[in-house]
């Protein structure tokens, strides 16, 4: 299985591309719509939960994890729909069932693939990538030993044990005040950027690493790494932290080592694994599919979508004016419980989220 099949570099004739996203600036999203812009597609951007492409406004409806919304009229849609799947190691179930609402399902991480690919046709292995003119800084000094942006993790885990000991060895960036945004500045600074990854998980930090020509150093991930880059080439291994120590050490000590690897793991993810790549491989799946809508939920009955609908209302929660509308387009027996329980989980959010305004107040 790869990502890559096919003629990445094919030009596509210029789209309507609408992107369903969220609204904050670090989103994954945001990448994606970069590349469109740059392949000189017409991109419309859909915030806002309630409203979705109006029908023959454009020619691919993209939705990018996690923007968690549509669910009523996705199937409805005349243009195809696709959805990129990224947080599908943290929640998998409500990845797995949102994915049943879209023609084109795309999972960055290749071992959740299968899981997603339940009951639907049309579900592949898209990884993340990196953007150059975003992630690398040129004519920077590396004087960062070593460089991290981004959270430890909770204290006790594998992921904050070996961060913490590695990064206390080295000279590196106040990663505890580290931003999102300033990861290119940061790796185009560093000579070796760390990373850990959670639950194995082929993060966005080993491409944002390799963009910025920084010598990745990451753990032996599996979950497909080996089929995107090769060891000792284009990055470098670890299965502890004292080897990721050691792996430092001795390319910190060894220059011409580092900058090779470092060089040749730029050099192909600048090749092989940029968002415009990413979105060229979209655009294939989705124009060789024609007209077909394999969208599982497109077959449905109007009766069984309804109870999709209150299947997600129960895992995601509900607001009483969405449950209303549900209501009053008619379900059955069973499809009220989970309704129900999707009102006391969405009453439960805003009792969570009043209860920490109301501390953050009092501090």
């Amino acid at each position: 299985m790869t990502p890559l099949d096919g003629p990445e570099a094919r030009p596509h004739p210029a789209l309507r591309i609408a992107i369903g996203r969220i609204t904050q600036s670090h989103t994954t999203a945001l990448y994606f719509e970069r590349a469109a812009q740059a392949a000189g597609h017409e991109v419309t951007i859909i915030h806002t939960p309630d409203v979705v492409p109006a029908q023959g406004s454009c020619d691919l409806f993209l939705v990018v994890d996690p923007w968690f919304h549509g669910l009523r009229d996705l199937p409805r849609m005349d243009c195809p729909t696709a959805a990129v799947m990224i947080d599908v190691h943290r929640d998998t179930d409500t990845r797995a069932q949102f994915a049943q609402f879209f023609d084109h399902v795309f999972v960055v991480q290749r071992d959740f693939v299968e899981r997603i690919s339940v009951d639907h046709d049309s579900v592949h292995w898209l990884p993340l990538a990196g953007d150059p003119e975003l992630h690398f800084i040129p004519d920077q000094e590396r004087d960062l030993e070593v460089g991290f942006v981004g959270k430890l993790g909770a204290p006790g885990s594998a992921r904050h044990r070996v961060l913490s000991q590695v990064l206390a060895r080295f000279r590196t960036n106040d990663f505890e005040n580290s931003q999102t945004l300033v990861m290119g500045p940061v790796y185009s600074r560093s000579r070796v950027v760390i990373n850990k990854s959670i639950d194995g998980d082929v993060n966005m930090r080993v491409f944002e690493a390799l963009a910025a020509g920084a010598l990745l150093v990451t753990d032996r991930i599996g979950n497909g790494l080996d089929e995107l880059l090769t060891e000792g080439v284009h990055y470098v291994g670890y299965d502890t932290a004292e080897e990721a120590v050691a792996q430092i050490e001795r390319y910190l000590a060894d220059e011409d080592a580092r900058a090779r690897i470092a060089q040749a793991g730029q050099a192909w993810m600048w090749a092989h694994h940029s968002y415009d790549a990413r979105l060229a491989r979209i655009l294939e799946v989705v124009q060789a599919a024609g007209d077909a809508r394999p969208a599982p939920a497109r077959q449905d009955s109007p009766a069984q979508l309804r109870r999709r609908r209150a299947r997600w209302a129960r895992r995601r929660g509900t607001g009483a004016a969405a449950a209303a509308r549900l209501v009053a387009e008619g379900l059955s027996p069973v499809a009220y419980g989970d309704l129900a329980i999707g009102l006391a989980r969405e009453l439960r959010r805003r009792w969570h989220q009043f209860r920490h305004r109301a501390a953050g107040r009092q501090a």
